[in-house]
């Protein structure tokens, strides 16, 4: 399974259950909703892809499966702005 970290470099606030995440190299800024947020707060190497899709899946009554995919796509878009990094999951 793969893990993503937080990139080391940003500068991040939680504003009631929102993620406010600034760059100070490029200024640039994103706002993540309560899910994003959710996501972001726990991409921390820790957990995998697959136990953080569990975390969201049993707040809700969505299918694991879709949550995993959506929560894994998501990921990559944040990898590609450069907001997390890749990481092999630990075992």
């Amino acid at each position: 399974m793969v893990c993503w970290i937080r990139a080391p470099d940003l500068v991040w606030e939680d504003i009631e259950g929102d993620a406010f995440i600034v760059s100070p190299c490029t200024r640039s800024t994103w706002l993540l909703n309560t899910t994003g947020s959710f996501i972001w707060k726990n991409c921390d190497g820790i957990l995998d892809i697959g136990k953080l899709a569990q975390r969201l899946a049993d707040g809700s009554n969505r299918e694991l499966k879709r949550v995993k995919h959506e929560a894994a796509a998501f990921c990559k878009q944040l990898e590609e702005h450069g907001l997390l990094l890749r990481v092999p999951a630990a075992a």
